[in-house]
This record gives C-alpha cells, structure tokens and sequence, in this order.
C-alpha cells in the first residue's frame, strides 16, 4: 500500500480576488438566466431534473456554467460534482473554478474546498467531504473508483446534488451510464446538466436526447435545450473570430492512389469512416504531404499561428519532417509523447510558428491566438470537425484573433461519399464545397448531369437545402450504389475543379430575427436585390424566384433567410441595415475599453460615474451598438470584462492541515496482527516470521511484505502510521492488506481486490489512508531525518486522545462524539457522517 499526495484546494474567499470577469455577453448572461428558470434548486423536487446546455467552442461555455455554479447552486446547499473525459479538461475546469470562486463571498460563504480526481491528480478514495469535485470520467468509473461514489456525495450530496457533464455528447459511453446509475440510486433527485459545443445529429442518438430530455422539453416548451447559442449568432457579435474558410484540393484521386476495394467500402458503410488501413496510405502519401506544406508555404505570412490536426502518429512525424527540411521551425504532439505538456506550452509562448497534433488540441486544450487550422484528415463527424476548427475561432475577447482561416484539404472520390460537409455547421452554413463539376464533355453543373438519358432523376446527390428533415439525406449504402451507377452511365471522368474560399463579411441586423449573415461571394446578389427591391416587391416575388434569378452563380442563402428580408422590406419598402464585419468602431468593446483606459486611466477596477455617462452617450449615438446589444447594460458589461483583463485573480488558498502527531510504538503491532488471525484465521497459514514497525519513516510505502525465502516472509509496517492521528483499524487494515501477500495473493488484480475489499468498511479505511496529506502537515523531510520520541507521560496524553469518557460533562447517554471536528455520533457509529473521520475509540 502506498502514500498518496495533497491536491486540495481550500479557497478563502474572503481574503482572495476574482480576475474581475463578468458575463460579458447577452448570450452568457441569457444562459444563466435559462438555468435557473429551468432547474428548482429549492431542494423540494423528488425527482432527476436533467437538461443539455449547447454553447459552442470559444462562447466561454465553462465560464459562464462555472458562474452560474458559484452564484446559484452552491449557495442553494449543492455539492457539485463536474465530469469530463479528459485529464487536461479536469485542469481547465478547475483553474476555472478556483478563478470563479471569490464570487462566494457575495453570498456569504467563506470557503469552499475544491478536489481534482484523475490520473494526475487526486484519487477517487480521497473525495470526502469536499463542495466540488473535478472528475476524469475514467478515474471514477473503474471498479474501485465506484466505491467511493457514496463517500464523495457524502450526506450533502446524497440530498443534494449538480452532477455536470462537459462534452456531453460522450455521456453514452458506458463509463458515464454505470457512475451516473451508482449517483441516481444514492440520490434520486440528482441535477444532471449536459455541456456540450455539438448539437448536430443529436437526434440520431437516442440515449442522449434521453438522457437529457431533449423530445419530452420540445414536446411541452416547443425547445429540446435548456438554452443554444450558434455560432452565426458569436460571429455577428464579433465574440469569436471572423472564418475564412478555405476549401484546398489535393488532385488525388483516393479511389485509386489509396486502393480501396470492396472491404473498405464495406468498412465506410458500417463505422462511416474509412479504415486505419487507409488512413496510413493517405498518411504517407509524399505527393498529399508535400502539397500541405507547400500551401503552408505559399501562405505563410497570412496564416500566422498555425495548428495542423494530422491523420495519426505517422502522418504527424512526416509533416514534421518535411516542414523542418523546408525550414519551418515547428513541433508535434501525439498520445504516449512525454514532452506533449512543453510543447504545447512552448506553442503557447510562440516560441514556433506550427503544431502538429494527432487529437490532443481537439478539445480542451487552449491556445487562444490560434489564426490558422489546417485539416489534413476527411471525416464524416461533424463533432469532430466543430471541435478541430475551434481550436482556431477564438475571437479577440477570448484573446484570439480578429479573423480566422480554416483550410480542408480534401482528395477525389468516386466509390466514397463523405456526406458531411462544412455546411453543415453553422458556422459555414450554406456553404457546399463539391456543387461544381466538369469533365471533358462540358458537364459543369449538377443539374447537367439530370440531362443523360441514363440518369435516374429520382437520385438525389445532395441534401435538399430546402429542408432541415434529416429523414430526407439517401442512406450511405445507397450513395455507393449511385456512385457506381453513375460511373457506369456516364463515361467521363469526374474531377472537382478549383474550390472558391467562402467566408462572412457582414450580416444584415432584423428586428426579432436572426441575422442574415452574408458570405463574400453573395455580396454582389445582395446589393442587387437592394437595387430591384421595388420590383422585386410590386411583382410579389418569392424566395425561390429570387435565389434562383439573384444567387444562381454564387452560394445561395436559405429560403428563411430571404423570406425574412421580404417579411421587413414589405413593411419598410428596403432592406435591413447591414454592418460589415471587418469593420473596427465603437461597436467593439475592445475598442473602447481602450479609448476609456485613455480618458479615463482609473477605471480599470470600475466605471466612474463620469466614464459610465460618456460610454452611454457613445451607445445611444450607435445604431450598430444598438443592434448588438439591445441594452446598455449588456454594452457596459462587455467593456467593462475587456477592462478586468488589466487584473488578476489574487486565489489564497487556506492550508486547514492540523499538525501531525507521531509516537514510537504507539500502536502494538502484535496486538493488532492477533486480531487480524482472530479475525481471519486462514492468514495465519502463511509462515510470516515477523511483523513490525519500519526502523524509518518511508513515503513510498504504508506497508511491505518481503519473501525471505520459499517458506518465510516478513511484513513491515511504515511508522508513519504509528500515530494517534490513525485510527487502529486502518492499521490492522495495512496488516491484512501485507498478509494477503504473504499466503499468495501477490499481484493487485481482481481476485486481489475482491479479497482486499471483504475487509470491513475497506473503503472508508482506504479514504482515511489516503487522505492523510489532505488533512496533516506531514514533512517527510523532517521525519526522515530522525524519529520524534516522546516522554511516556506525553505519549499517555496523545493516546487518551483516542478515548471516550461517557462520563464527561455535556455527553448525552446513547452518543459518542467524532475527536476530529466534534459532531456528536451514534454510540455504534464507526465513522463521522460530518468528516468522514473514524470514530473508534480504545
């Protein structure tokens, strides 16, 4: 057995400062307010309240969720339990957390105590008695991560609870399922809260829209989520950056260069990606790699930072390679690499222009001035695609940038149809980067195609842009059977000519409406329909009439789009007002937070009443502040959160460890190894010669078992444990642990722990052994350089500290009370409910 280390954090909140951001935008502040509207946090409610949260990547969705945990839910009495699949995500949340948690001295509460559980933090046996726990899904959801479920909820959480899943759209894994079935047995009232930056094609999964009550909440509210934000709407906000997609074609024909056969075919249409096998021939294709670097090259000086999501491991030592022979100084990063955490912190720091990564950067891990991200691998998962291309779209009040490219380089396919397209995020809406067609006859549109007589017209190749029913997109194993007949019908050759790059340069702003955001190519169709407006409304025209007359060369906007813009210019005989995106005015908070900090020098803690009357003046000279931000306060709020970025969270972390008492020989070992044999008479078949006290005190170790020879073994017990401090049955808990050894349980595997965990009350002893760093000041240094004796009258002093005298005054008959905090106990209790400390007695 082991020692475990401190990771606690114990926050005071009184004495620490926040960093001074406040939810800046409307859309944080409108999902603070969804949540609380959505969840009764009286405690009164007998039965699981569940929801899912969908703010996308860069929305400041862990802030906001964090803010709302801080000012509502803790203050309501819950203790909060926070999951996410990844160790790196447990680090973010809980720098976050700590950051937040000034916000408590609002409300009155002077501290709150903080545990990170994961692989490179604390362990499951030590979440006792904390408000919020930061958990690796994967720590908690092993077989002895599951026995401390009921101590982390503790009775706190077994009456209140706020279990958060981030990236929820991982929640119907099997981990998530059997945690979340062990919390809901102890508390059936549990507040389950789904995070996640991925709505599209939820509804393809169906334990999710369960988990979450995504059909029973859009069945009686019209809206399955408890609030959504797209990312149309950040952009038009200017909160993330401007995307400039780049659609870059290799000029490879996958079908051939990469072999595909029936069996990878039949792979796509089962798992709808292609197979490892695949991807490591596109992966060392030389001619694809090089035209990923050249482009880089060609490009260099516009795309600035840039991160590179490579195939897999080979692909990423390839591209490093061959950036490094044409001079690009850059690094990579892939799973099992054990400098990943520099490099990334190099990245940080510029230190280089280009990261390689094979899935490290597609959630969590933040490098906000990202200006570039280049996708080198085809995927059919549009979770996948959002998460990657986030990476790169943290605007400037994230510390990003203004704009953004995001550059897909995409090979030919014939057999295989990738039916996911950028168009399908909202942040591309509307784009479709495989419409346009030629071949040596002269097909250049789709709709040329329709004209072979072979052609069936039933076949639809794409989506029908008229619609959102998913119902209507052709099965996969359909699109090859269409591909195949169309390779047979018509005898050409098929190739994607140039891409054109697509990207937002304004939107025009209605009234109750969503934004019409307007791409680059259909600027021109736009200012057209301005110019024929009158006609186009005296002679009644509909939306289709004008996207097929006005849009036809360019991407055409939704039907939506342009009935709402009808819907206004019938009313006002012209359009909406539009506003450019690259546009730099007072609309943008950093702009003015920076004339503010001009005039006003002293307002970077608040707004005087002088700097607040001018930023007002400002605001209601500003259509286009208006139409952003239809209150002033929302406006003052965004520039006063770009002010606080001159301060900086001031976190005092209390250090509430009492001080460690160590005794020579405080417990007798022997006396407590006759107990275990008593108890366990099959442990004493084993020849152990001797059970002792360590001559030292030892960190690496609680306790040893050491084979002398075929027939004898010797146990010892580190005297760390020799304290008042530990209770006699986790140190009998050690000995029975050793004897399992000695009689030939040598290795901790199942039949180990099934073994090992017999032991009564094995999970509260293993917690106390485990959290001894958390809650004594032990100095292993000190302690190891010589033992701490004491005179016999102080030790009888500290031993009668672990006896209870019924008799004293103020004890009540039928109770004993816990002599570490002093809750009072059932007689029989053997641990605190208060603490989680034993409460055995001699």
């Amino acid at each position: 057995m082991s020692y475990a280390g401190k990771w606690d954090y114990t926050i005071n909140t009184t004495k620490s400062k926040s960093d001074g951001r406040k939810l800046m935008m409307p859309h944080q502040q409108e999902a603070v307010n969804a949540l609380n509207a959505y969840y009764d946090l009286s405690g009164n409610c007998t039965k699981e309240q569940s929801g899912l949260l969908i703010m996308p990547t860069g929305s400041g969705k862990t802030f906001t969720t964090i803010t709302w945990l801080m000012e509502s839910v803790i203050p309501a009495g819950y203790r909060v339990i926070w999951f996410a699949h990844r160790q790196e995500l447990v680090g973010q949340a809980l720098k976050e957390f700590c950051r937040v948690a000034p916000i408590l001295s609002e409300h009155g509460i002077k501290k709150i105590k903080i545990l990170p559980i994961s692989g490179q933090h604390a362990g499951m046996s030590q979440s006792s008695g904390y408000d919020i726990n930061v958990c690796s899904i994967m720590s908690v959801a092993t077989r002895n991560g599951m026995r401390f479920i009921r101590r982390m909820l503790g009775t706190p959480g077994a009456r209140k609870v706020v279990v958060v899943i981030d990236e929820a759209h991982h929640a119907p894994m099997q981990s998530y399922q059997n945690v979340l079935e062990k919390i809901r047995h102890i508390n059936p009232a549990m507040i389950l809260l789904g995070l996640t930056a991925t709505p599209k094609r939820l509804q393809d999964n169906q334990v999710l829209m369960k988990m979450f009550n995504v059909e029973e909440n859009r069945e009686k509210y019209g809206k399955g989520f408890i609030y959504e934000v797209s990312l149309q709407h950040l952009i038009q906000y200017e909160y993330l950056a401007t995307p400039r997609y780049i659609p870059v074609n290799t000029e490879i024909h996958g079908d051939k260069v990469y072999n595909i056969d029936e069996k990878n075919i039949k792979f796509f249409e089962q798992f709808g990606e292609l197979p490892e096998a695949v991807f490591d021939r596109i992966a060392c294709n030389v001619a694809r790699n090089k035209c990923i670097v050249n482009h880089y090259l060609d490009n260099r000086k516009k795309y600035g930072k840039t991160i590179i999501f490579a195939i897999n491991k080979n692909h990423a030592e390839e591209l490093y390679d061959i950036f490094s022979t044409a001079g690009i100084v850059c690094d990579y990063v892939v799973s099992g690499k054990t400098d990943n955490h520099d490099v990334i912190q190099a990245f940080r720091e510029n230190a280089f222009d280009v990261l390689i990564n094979v899935q490290i950067l597609t959630e969590g891990a933040d490098v906000p001035d990202i200006q570039t991200a280049f996708m080198t691998r085809e995927t059919n998962s549009d979770s996948l695609f959002m998460q990657m291309i986030g990476r790169a779209l943290r605007g400037p009040y994230a510390g990003g940038t203004k704009e953004a490219y995001i550059v897909d380089f995409h090979d030919k396919w014939e057999m295989l149809h990738f039916w996911f397209k950028p168009k399908d995020l909202d942040v591309f809406k509307d784009v479709d980067v495989h419409d346009i067609i030629a071949d040596d006859k002269g097909y250049n549109e789709i709709n040329d195609i329709v004209e072979d007589e072979n052609y069936d017209e039933n076949i639809e190749l794409e989506d029908d842009e008229n619609t959102d029913d998913e119902n209507t997109i052709i099965p996969l194993d359909e699109f090859v059977e269409i591909y195949r007949n169309i390779s047979k019908n018509i005898k050409t050759n098929w190739e994607v000519i140039e891409d054109l790059p697509r990207w937002p340069v304004g939107w025009y702003a209605i009234p109750n409406k969503s934004a019409v955001i307007v791409l680059n190519d259909q600027l021109e169709a736009y200012q057209d329909m301005q110019k024929y407006l009158d006609v186009l409304l005296d002679e009644n025209r509909s939306a289709e009439f004008i996207k097929d007359n006005y849009f036809a060369e360019c991407t055409q906007p939704s039907s939506e789009d342009v009935d709402n813009l009808l819907i206004y210019a019938q009313e006002k005989r012209e359009l909406p007002s539009y506003y450019e995106l690259a546009e730099t005015d007072i609309a943008d908070p950093h702009f003015m937070a920076q004339m503010v900090l001009e005039k006003y020098p002293d307002c970077v803690y608040d707004l005087s009443g002088r700097a607040i009357y001018w930023l007002q003046e400002k605001y209601e000279s500003s259509s286009r502040i208006q139409s952003l931000y239809p209150q002033f306060v929302s406006y003052r709020r965004a520039v006063e959160n770009i002010l606080s970025a001159y301060k900086k969270a001031e976190i005092y972390n209390e250090d509430e460890r009492k001080e460690y008492h160590l005794v020579d020989d405080y417990y007798d070992i022997e006396e407590l190894s006759n107990e275990i044999y008593s108890a366990y008479p099959s442990l004493k078949t084993a020849n152990v010669i001797a059970i002792s006290w360590s001559e030292r005190v030892v960190k690496s170790w609680l306790g040893i078992c050491h084979k002398l020879s075929s027939d004898t073994y010797r146990i010892r017990i580190n005297k760390l444990l020799s304290s008042p401090d530990v209770s006699r049955e986790a140190i009998k808990y050690v000995i029975y642990h050793e004897l399992l050894h000695a009689n030939g349980l040598w290795a901790h595997d199942e039949r180990f722990r099934d073994t090992e965990w017999e032991y009564p009350n094995s999970d509260q002893l293993d917690g106390e052994l485990d959290s001894l760093a958390n809650k004594y000041k032990i100095d292993y240094r000190e302690l190891k350089k010589g033992y701490h004796n004491v005179g016999h009258k102080e030790k009888d002093k500290l031993k009668c500290n672990n006896h209870f005298n019924p008799e004293a005054a103020g004890v009540l008959a039928g109770y004993k009370y816990c002599q570490n905090c002093g809750y009072r106990l059932p007689e029989s209790a053997k641990f605190c409910n208060k603490c989680g400390r034993p409460a055995i007695y001699d």
